[in-house]
């Protein structure tokens, strides 16, 4: 199939099918343009009482059958990132035609505040720009509202962290995936929660290694 039949109508019908599927998303949603030929700029939220694990491994998932969706019918390669200038770095390794996701992962609203609050002015507010600009394909709006959303968890700044290097679904080469995720793990596991770090030799260790802090993480929020 040539580019130009492949639409954002078409990327978001396959999303909007593998989401009826989940259990632990809680809302599913663009913000901005819809320009395939930049990036798709998503916020992905988790279920208030959803395993955090399995909630990565929904988004994952998620991700890895779109980029075999896109591969099998239209040649291009789906490439996830979180930093702004990622876009850029990560292309320089993908010579294949791309398809950008631009994702911010949440577990709660006040995570999303200190997220988003370096980057507005102080007369903005955050809940009226997602309001105003948050399309939810899956869930709704309202859902980042609710009591339970509202609550402030322990570690959100690591799970900030985690997010931001998520660089599975980027679709770098092995190797510089297996060194970026184990330097993310070092500074977590070692220097963040003073706990040994595991070393990953291949993704599925990766993944490994990615749930398991992400339980520890749901550990230590338990209330004593």
């Amino acid at each position: 199939m040539e580019k130009e039949k492949l639409t954002y109508d078409i990327i978001e019908s396959f999303l909007r099918k593998e989401l009826k599927k989940t259990k632990h998303i809680m809302t599913w949603g663009t913000i901005g343009s819809l320009n395939i030929n930049h990036d798709i700029d998503t916020i992905i939220t988790k279920k208030p009482y959803s395993p955090s694990a399995d909630f990565f491994k929904e988004i994952h998932t998620i991700f890895e059958k779109l980029d075999r969706y896109l591969y099998n019918n239209f040649k291009f390669k789906l490439i996830r990132f979180a930093h702004s200038v990622d876009e850029y770095l990560i292309a320089e390794y993908t010579p294949e035609r791309k398809i950008m996701f631009h994702t911010m992962v949440y577990i709660s609203f006040p995570q999303i505040k200190k997220d988003w609050e370096w980057a507005i002015d102080d007369k903005e507010s955050i809940a009226l720009i997602l309001k105003r600009s948050y399309n939810c394909i899956y869930g709704e709006v309202e859902n980042l509202f609710s009591k339970d959303f509202q609550k402030e968890i322990k570690f959100e700044n690591v799970f900030t962290y985690l997010y931001l290097y998520d660089y599975l679904n980027s679709n770098l080469p092995r190797e510089l995936l297996i060194k970026i995720m184990n330097s993310c793990f070092e500074y977590l596991y070692k220097k963040r929660l003073k706990i040994e770090n595991p070393v990953a030799n291949n993704e599925k260790e990766i993944k490994k290694y990615f749930y398991k802090l992400c339980n520890i993480l749901d550990e230590m929020n338990k209330p004593k």
